[in-house]
């Protein structure tokens, strides 16, 4: 794009845009409801991109076995090479039967050897799941507006963007195939009617896995095929392929036998067998150490009690082995990995956090008392882990993606969970390995900040851990700990809330207080923080009267507690329900309200200068009493907020440049279009170093900036100076319709700037409730 009149080339922004229906004013904050951000936020690249997951097929350790699944290979790859009308392909079974290794041996079978395009999608957790999702909208050439949408909210309620998703792949070449991996939860994927991500097609094949039999759970074209246990001789196969050494027929077809069939105890034993240097070397000794020295598990696989224990005493076996060669800790690392979120990556973070209460170690290493090697405490991390990837219990993600992480197969995971629940009663190793987990998941947490755009990404990877900690393990833990974890989500749905996913950090918050309550936890003060969040995401959803009774309801309870109306978390929410109410247009009240937030925060002892929190508070008082019609009081006060913010926390802070942008739309309610476009140039260009030039915010500061040019041009009749505003907001609208999409409230006032710069301005046209009409 070529620059305007004092305009440096293409602009970015950090600020906050609005979504959904807004009815009043809004002002850009860049402390939002009652989360602030200090530091400077991360530049990116220069392009907005919607962040997703890799659609790639992943491989498992060791060479793919399809013993005992001919028959199913077969049919699946015919269907995918020979497309024909049909629904989706359902593989159902237990976890650990191999529902994911027959798919993945399909997916590589259609994509290496027959050139066909395929798609792997993991439906393991919403955030997985929409992240995949934005990878196949992203590869069928769907624009930025449709991946964000699926980013930004639950994916099973965007029936409008999978009609769109689906009629890309039925207009490409027919032979696809698209894989739904670790779908146990299909309400995740829609309604189950045929108007979901889950379809049936003429031109490709959807091939689903999942452990959900009932036949209510998916649409009812959807053909099922169970995958079970492996017969004895495929079992004996499976073990000679992976270990061919380690005996003859009539040994493997034994320890086949011990071990029930069950694919994934197969492949383990086989992997472990296959190795060097290892305790038990053949079949037979194998099978006794199974027999005599296994631990007693406790993981039911497919409710029959012939097959109980055996999967769990499978790899305690290569826990022994690794323990014996000198790597005692890789056990309490399974351990720690299993308590998060099942066959979702675990950030590397999470286990090389530094512990706070000893900055010089690490927080596994110190507080799981592990011996440290002469190396550090980060090689003790790592030896550990290498010796888990040795024997197959755990692995790199085969995506890779910009945060390293450690990935667990699911079922090994749920079966080192319940062997740690199982250890008796007086062992300390469980809840010490508990707490341990939530210590690092709330390291990670802390070490992020929910307004820099850089940091999302790592929210969206840790926020199924914290829940699943929460849900899962929250039973088992202490109040502290439940409460660590509450404040955690918080966080968490706070980030959304930056990066425009108010409806996926509402339903974060629900979701959470059920758990919450289920605890215990109602009464303390991070269940009330929870439900201050809620009332956020609810006001920027527009649903302002609901907003303003949650954040009424909890303001009351927070009055209730010790401290009382000058508790930091009642003045928190005082401040946003003061917000709440200007939004929906008693701005008399809003202002009252703000003002005595203010006073009761500068009374605070010790205090002897504005901090962020009171700037915050005093940015909004100044919208507020401009809103009644005070503009060159709001003025005066806004530039006092732009100084005392640059002083505080720098001229290029998110805030401050917020405070940059309400200045200027100030300055606009005063008519002074020339001040106003001067403050929407330093705004653009103070946003260029945080966001690339297709970001949201960055898009909205070049319309505030155009449309202010172009009323200054229509005002001195200077049709140069006009020509370029029009034409910049025509390219702007162009590409909020591919960020935003065609009916976003930011696009459609873009329309209205150009039509009234055109001089078709009516009443009608849509407009931002914080800029003048003319």
């Amino acid at each position: 794009m070529e620059d305007g009149p004092g305009l440096p080339g293409e602009v970015a922004t950090t600020a906050n845009s609005l979504s959904g229906a807004v009815t009043g004013a809004a002002v850009q904050a860049g402390t939002i409801g009652e989360v602030h951000v200090h530091g400077p936020a991360a530049r990116p690249g220069d392009d907005w991109v919607v962040t997703g997951i890799s659609t790639a097929v992943p491989t498992e350790p060791g060479p793919p076995v399809a013993h005992g699944r001919e028959a199913v290979l077969a049919d699946l790859l015919d269907r995918v090479l020979d497309p024909r009308p049909g629904g989706p392909r359902l593989l159902v079974g237990a976890g650990g039967m191999g529902k994911s290794t027959v798919a993945g041996i399909v997916a590589r079978r259609a994509q290496r050897e027959h050139g066909r395009r395929v798609w792997w999608i993991s439906a393991v957790t919403e955030e997985h799941l929409s992240g995949g999702l934005v990878g196949l909208a992203r590869d069928l050439g769907l624009g930025v507006a449709h991946q964000e949408a699926i980013r930004a909210h639950r994916v099973a309620g965007l029936g409008d963007v999978a009609d769109l998703v689906w009629r890309r792949l039925e207009r490409i070449e027919p032979g696809w195939l698209l894989v739904v991996d670790n779908a146990d939860v299909p309400e995740l994927l829609g309604p189950p009617d045929g108007t979901g991500w889950v379809r049936e097609s003429a031109t490709g094949l959807v091939l689903v896995t999942s452990r959900r039999h009932d036949r209510s759970s998916w649409p009812g074209h959807v053909e099922a095929t169970p995958i079970g246990p492996l017969d004895r001789a495929a079992s004996a196969r499976v073990l000679l392929d992976l270990a061919p050494r380690a005996g003859d027929e009539r040994a493997a077809d034994a320890l086949a036998d011990r071990l029930g069939g069950l694919p994934l105890a197969l492949r383990m034993a086989g992997l472990y067998l296959g190795g060097d240097f290892v305790a038990w070397p053949t079949f037979d000794r194998y099978r006794h150490a199974v027999d005599v020295d296994g631990v007693a598990g406790v993981f039911d696989l497919s409710s029959n009690r012939g097959r109980r224990d055996l999967v769990g005493q499978t790899w305690e076996l290569s826990l022994d082995a690794l323990a014996a060669s000198g790597l005692p800790h890789a056990r309490e690392l399974l351990w720690l990995l299993a308590c998060y979120a099942p066959g979702a990556p675990v950030p590397e973070e999470l286990l090389t956090a530094v512990d706070p209460e000893a900055p010089g170690r690490r927080l596994l290493t110190r507080r799981l008392d592990l011996e440290p090697s002469p190396a550090g405490d980060l090689e003790t991390i790592f030896t550990g882990l290498r010796g888990l990837a040795s024997v197959g219990l755990a692995q790199r993600p085969e995506d890779g993606g910009d945060v390293p992480a450690v990935r667990v197969h699911p079922f090994i995971a749920e079966v080192t969970g319940a062997v740690l629940n199982a250890l008796a009663p007086g062992d300390p190793r469980p809840a010490r390995t508990r707490r341990v987990a939530v210590a690092a998941i709330g390291a990670a947490v802390d070490a992020l900040r929910v307004g820099t755009a850089a940091h999302w990404p790592r929210f969206h990877l840790l926020t199924p851990h914290v829940h699943h900690l929460l849900a899962q393990v929250g039973p088992l833990l202490d109040h502290r700990d439940r409460v660590r974890l509450l404040d955690c989500v918080t966080t968490c749905a706070t980030a959304y809330l930056w990066s425009r996913a108010e409806r996926r950090a509402e339903d974060l918050v629900v979701r959470a207080m059920a758990v919450a309550r289920d605890l215990g936890c109602h009464a303390d003060p991070a269940y009330l923080r929870l439900r201050h969040v809620r009332g956020w995401a609810l006001r920027e959803l527009g649903e302002f009267a609901e907003a303003e009774r949650v954040l009424g309801e909890v303001l009351a309870a927070q009055g209730a507690l010790p401290g009382g109306a000058d508790r930091p978390d009642t003045l928190h929410t005082r401040h946003d329900l003061a917000w709440t109410t200007g939004r929906r247009g008693d701005w008399a009240h809003a202002e009252h309200e703000l003002r005595a937030v203010r006073d009761r925060r500068r009374a605070r002892p010790g205090l002897d200068h504005d901090d962020i929190d009171i700037l915050h508070t005093r940015c909004m008082l100044c919208w507020s009493v401009g809103m009644q019609g005070r503009w060159p009081e709001a003025e005066r006060g806004y530039r006092a907020v732009l100084a005392d913010r640059a002083a505080l926390i720098g001229a290029d802070h998110p805030d401050t440049l917020d405070t940059r942008e309400s200045l200027g739309k100030t300055l606009a309610w005063q008519g002074r279009w020339d001040e106003a476009a001067e403050e929407f140039h330093l705004l653009a260009t103070g946003r260029a170093r945080h966001l690339g030039r297709r970001h949201p915010d960055a898009l909205l500061a070049r319309q505030l900036h155009a449309y202010a040019v172009g009323r200054l041009a229509l005002a001195r009749d200077d049709a140069t100076r006009l020509r370029w505003a029009s034409r910049t907001l025509r390219r702007t609208r162009t590409l909020l319709r591919d960020v935003r999409g065609p009916d976003h409230p930011t696009t459609a006032h873009t329309g209205s700037f150009l039509a009234t710069l055109a001089g078709r301005h009516t009443p009608a046209l849509p407009w931002p409730g914080d800029v003048p009409r003319p």
